[in-house]
């Protein structure tokens, strides 16, 4: 064991002095936009470099996801709790040290978790009893492909072509580039739903992608793409249509997971059996920077591929078995905090083109939010309807959702300033108050 310097620490290693309480081991909360969700999953391992001005105090650890944060039995906080620190860590945990050079795996078809690489950096931390709020970030790029077959053979296998697999990797810089010098090669990527929708991670670079589709019947197809730029923690989103004999590309960059990515080209003149539509799929646009909600104008912003409500839902309604202040009814505090409402009142106020945030959509704006979170999640609590208060007022700040949870509960994101200060996904009862901020996709 040592102590103020390179190693892991343990929490009876080093001697404290009596006039410094002794302070409980190293914990991380975590915020993150994985790949298959928001949160880690129990049991997921991180590696924890803490760095001091007079150097490094404990070198890549070994932390444990439990559910909430992640520890690690022999991690204690140095004595000096005045002076700060830089955390670094990284997902997925390696024993020989943080990567600089990492892989993604050329077969993905059981799970992409193992080549979606994370990072998070955090400066000027003092050891504290509280969880350090950590934002974990992607450092690959993503590729998701969606399958319209119209054959009578379903799709087996998918591969996507012409990207370089390792990556020269800058933990402390936070940034992944392909390696040089190292060929390119195929992956096999992961069927979320066969015959429907794939998945694959891929180093950040610039390439000519290629796909390939098998289908049971043995028959292979491909198609081919302009070389394009693949940036980093960015996710793109691929349409292809698989005919008797060749695969139609088509092709966006509104994507729904990680971070907006740009718009791939494909190359007509590559195409095996015809060129691509000329239509591209497309929607409504962004319709400037308000919209209007039950006669109200409110401010939006565009974030992680989508326009937000750039302020909470204030619409008081004349039922008041589902609307709540958050606390007084000043002026002040409606246009600060708005309204809390309940799932179905929600409901009924979203305009036409607008909708309540699902899962996907807290992901994508979790993945750009920047700390403070409070200037985009104001503190107004969440109301409950069993013990008819507000808990939380001044201290937690929610958005209420639409995706499913368990047990008919509804997907919220909230803020804890009290359990670390970051935004995680949570479950929360349909009859409760929350704030609402109605979004729509970036077109």
């Amino acid at each position: 064991m040592l102590c103020g310097m390179a190693g892991v620490i343990g929490a009876g290693g080093c001697s404290r002095s009596h006039e410094v309480p002794e302070l409980s081991g190293v914990k991380i909360m975590p915020a993150i936009t994985r790949v298959s969700g928001l949160d880690f999953e129990t049991g997921d391992e991180i590696g924890l470099t803490i760095t001091r001005a007079s150097g490094i105090y404990a070198e890549n650890v070994r932390m444990s996801y439990d559910g909430t944060v992640f520890s690690a039995s022999d991690l204690a906080w140095y004595d000096q709790t005045s002076d700060p620190a830089t955390l670094t860590a990284y997902y997925p945990y390696a024993e020989n040290g943080a990567p600089v050079r990492f892989s993604v795996a050329a077969d993905q078809s059981s799970g992409i978790e193992s080549s979606d690489l994370l990072s998070a950096l955090k400066s000027n931390v003092t050891p504290t009893e509280s969880a350090v709020g950590m934002v974990f970030r992607h450092l690959m790029a993503s590729v998701r492909i969606v399958v319209t077959n119209r054959t009578a053979s379903a799709v087996e296998e998918l591969r996507l072509g012409g990207t370089v697999l390792s990556a020269d990797v800058d933990l402390a810089a936070q940034t992944a580039k392909a390696g040089s010098g190292a060929p390119a090669a195929e992956i096999k990527a992961f069927a979320q739903v066969p015959n429907e929708s794939y998945r694959a991670v891929v180093v950040p670079q610039t390439a000519a992608l290629t796909l390939t589709a098998r289908t049971a019947d043995g028959k292979s197809r491909s198609a081919s793409f302009e070389a394009t730029e693949l940036l980093q923690g960015k996710y793109y989103t691929v349409s292809l249509v698989v005919e008797q004999d060749r695969l139609v590309p088509t092709l966006s960059g509104d994507v729904a997971d990680w971070e907006t990515g740009g718009e791939l080209k494909p190359d007509t003149d590559g195409n095996e059996g015809g060129d691509s539509p000329d239509d591209e799929p497309g929607g409504d646009d962004a319709s400037g920077d308000t919209m209007v909600c039950m006669d109200e104008t409110y401010a939006t912003v565009e974030l992680g591929g989508r326009i937000w409500m750039a302020e909470n839902l204030r619409h008081v309604t004349g039922d008041p078995s589902g609307c709540w202040y958050p606390s007084d009814a000043s002026s002040e505090n409606l246009k600060k905090y708005g309204m809390l409402y309940d799932y179905e009142t929600a409901q009924g106020l979203c305009p036409d083109g607008w909708r309540l945030p699902e899962e996907a959509d807290f992901e994508a704006l979790v993945a750009v939010l920047e700390e403070p979170y409070t200037d985009f999640i104001p503190l107004a609590g969440l109301y409950s309807k069993a013990a008819g208060k507000n808990n939380g007022f001044g201290v937690r700040g929610c958005l209420m959702g639409a995706t499913e949870g368990e047990s008919g509960m509804r997907k919220y994101l909230q803020i804890n300033t009290l359990g670390g200060g970051v935004p995680v996904i949570q479950d929360s009862q349909v009859a409760n108050g929350v704030s609402v901020r109605f979004v729509k996709d970036a077109q």
